[in-house]
Order: structure tokens, then C-alpha cells, then sequence
């Protein structure tokens, strides 16, 4: 039995050893999280601490809409890769404001993430009326 063991374990280190060395390796697709296309920080022209119900449209590189993270200042994270945005930015009681931002970034090797150069913003928002 002893001998049969052995056997096995020279087989399955030669084949490792084998497909390391092959020159066919393939890449391993990893499970990369969404990356950030851009960060917006809004604050209130009235001086609130964060905006109820602020919200979202992006269009662009990606599409979608949403509702924004109230903290002190309201924050917006933009999801997405490379490519041009156009995000629309609204709240009950408040004029809508839009930014528009190009990101770029570096494409994901063989078993490595893209990586994207995130853009920060700071906006304010006034009042409607």
C-alpha cells in the first residue's frame, strides 16, 4: 500500500510541475468589488447637516440612479469603471445640480483587478426657492 501512495504522490507532483511550466497557463478571473468612479461630497448652501432624500442619476459609462449616503454632508458614490459621467444630483426642496467627470484607469492583468483613479467632488446644493 505503502508503495502505491508513493507512486500516486510522484504522479501528482510531476503533473503540477507540468502544468506550471506549460507555456497554455491561464488566468484566474478573481472577483473584483465594483470599483469607485468618483466620490461627491454635497453640502447644503443653508448649512444643514446633510440633505434628506438626496438622490442620484448617473448616465455614461454606466447608467443608473439611487439614493446617496446622509452623513453630516450627504455623499454620493459613483460606481463604475473607466469613461465619461453625467450625474444629476436632487432632493426635495433643493435646485438640482449635475456634474460631469471623465475617469480613467488601468486595466486588470492576468489574475489582478482593474484599477480605477477615483475622482473626488465637493458641491453645494440651494435651495428651490
Amino acid at each position: 500500500m505503502t508503495g502505491i501512495i508513493q507512486t500516486l504522490r510522484y504522479a501528482m507532483a510531476a503533473t503540477a510541475t507540468l502544468a506550471c511550466s506549460s507555456a497554455d497557463v491561464q488566468c484566474i478571473a478573481l472577483p473584483c468589488v465594483p470599483p469607485e468612479a468618483a466620490t461627491i461630497n454635497v453640502l447644503s448652501d443653508t448649512g444643514a447637516a446633510g440633505i434628506a432624500n438626496l438622490t442620484m442619476t448617473v448616465s455614461g459609462a454606466v447608467t443608473g440612479s439611487g439614493p446617496c449616503t446622509p452623513a453630516g454632508a450627504s455623499v454620493c458614490h459613483v460606481l463604475g469603471g473607466a469613461g465619461t459621467y453625467h450625474v444629476q444630483l436632487s432632493a426635495p426642496g433643493y435646485k438640482p445640480v449635475q456634474v460631469d467627470f471623465t475617469v480613467t484607469a488601468t486595466a486588470g492583468g492576468c489574475n489582478s483587478c482593474p484599477k480605477v483613479d477615483t475622482k473626488t467632488f465637493a458641491v453645494k446644493m440651494q435651495p428651490s426657492s
